[in-house]
């Protein structure tokens, strides 16, 4: 994500919200739209080869899937042990966040 501002060890904020939200969902969706865009040119040129289209479907779905379990283990396992309490992934519960903020003075 751009960095527009200096480190701050506070929570995160709705405009910083809103441009980790829309900066990832560039990056996230690319993908997706490349992937939709060769599926429509697949099926409205019929003069492509079978074996083409098999494959780009193939490699869709293979890529549908991993999305699905990268971002099962992403949010269920890795951003339930971060320390970057302000990011908007963070799962971290709260006494867990206390009690590392009281063990780790900012000073």
């Amino acid at each position: 994500m751009p960095k527009f501002w200096r480190f701050r060890p506070e929570p995160i904020n709705a405009f910083e919200r809103y441009l980790m939200l829309l900066f990832g969902s560039v990056i996230d969706l690319s993908p997706l739209t490349g992937m939709i865009y060769g599926l429509i040119f697949f099926f409205k040129q019929p003069n492509l080869h079978l074996i083409s289209g098999i494959l780009l479907v193939f490699n869709s779905v293979l890529f549908l899937i991993l999305v699905y379990y990268f971002s099962k283990v992403l949010l269920g396992y890795r951003c339930k042990k971060c320390l970057n309490f302000s990011c908007s992934m963070n799962k971290v519960e709260e006494t867990i966040i206390q009690q590392f903020l009281d063990k780790n003075p900012l000073h």
